[in-house]
C-alpha cells in the first residue's frame, strides 16, 4: 500500500520537473546563463579535487568553506530552476555568509577570532551586502510577503490558499541574477588570493570563460 508521503514525494518530483521546464522556457537567456555559472563552479572544484590544499588550520578552513559554497551553490540552482524559492531562498542566505567569511579570513590573522561568530556580510565586495536583510526574513519566515515565493493557486476555488507543491513563477531569476552575484563575488575572490594559498586555478580556462559570459551575465543582473 502506498503511504501519503510516498504519493506527496511523487508529486513533488513531478512538480519540480513542470517547474523547471517552465522556467527553462519562459526565458531561455535566464536558463543559458545560468548554466553558464554552473559550469563555472563546477570546473572549479574539479579542477582543485585531488590537489593538496590544506597545509594550516585556516587553509582547512577556507577548503571547507569553498567546498561548502560549491554544494550549496548545486542546492540554491536546483530550488531556482524547480520553483522551491523560499527554500532557494534560505540556503542563499547562507551562501552569503560563506562569502563574507572567506573575505573576513583573508584579512585577519587570527582565525580563531572568528570562528563561532557570525559572519559580516559587509565584508562582501558586491551589492549581495544589501540583499542579506531580505533573505533573512526569508529564512526566519518574518514577513508574510515572502509566501508569493510559493507560488500562485491553480485557481480561483483555491482562494488564497498556497500551493502544496512548488510551482514556476517569474522570482525564480530574481534569486538567478542574486546566484550569478554570488559566483562573479567568488571569482574575483579567487582571482585575488589563489596564487598566494597554492590552489591550481586554470586561469586560462577561467579568462575565456570570462570572456564568453561575462557580458550576458551583467545585463541580467
Amino acid at each position: 500500500m502506498n503511504s501519503n508521503a510516498s504519493r506527496y514525494l511523487i508529486n513533488l518530483t513531478g512538480f519540480r520537473l513542470a517547474a523547471t521546464k517552465e522556467f527553462e522556457e519562459t526565458d531561455p537567456a535566464y536558463a543559458a546563463r545560468l548554466s553558464a555559472t554552473d559550469e563555472y563552479v563546477a570546473h572549479l572544484i574539479y579542477s582543485l579535487s585531488g590537489n593538496t590544499m590544506v597545509e594550516n588550520e585556516t587553509e582547512r578552513y577556507l577548503h571547507y568553506l569553498l567546498v561548502t559554497f560549491v554544494r550549496g551553490h548545486f542546492h540554491v540552482t536546483h530550488f531556482a530552476r524547480s520553483g522551491e524559492l523560499l527554500e532557494g531562498g534560505v540556503l542563499f542566505r547562507r551562501q552569503m555568509e560563506v562569502l563574507a567569511r572567506l573575505h573576513e579570513v583573508r584579512a585577519t590573522p587570527d582565525l580563531a577570532a572568528l570562528l563561532r561568530k557570525t559572519p559580516n556580510v559587509g565584508r562582501l565586495q558586491t551589492n549581495l551586502n544589501r540583499l542579506y536583510g531580505s533573505y533573512s526574513a526569508i529564512a526566519h519566515g518574518s514577513d508574510t510577503r515572502e509566501g508569493d515565493l510559493l507560488g500562485t493557486p491553480f485557481g480561483e476555488d483555491h482562494g488564497d490558499a498556497y500551493p502544496v507543491f512548488p510551482r514556476f513563477t517569474r522570482h525564480a531569476y530574481v534569486l538567478v541574477g542574486h546566484v550569478i552575484f554570488s559566483v562573479l563575488e567568488l571569482h574575483f575572490w579567487l582571482l585575488e588570493h589563489a596564487d598566494d594559498l597554492g590552489w591550481p586555478i586554470d586561469k586560462e580556462w577561467v579568462e575565456d570563460w570570462w570572456t564568453q559570459n561575462v557580458t550576458e551575465l551583467v545585463r541580467l543582473l
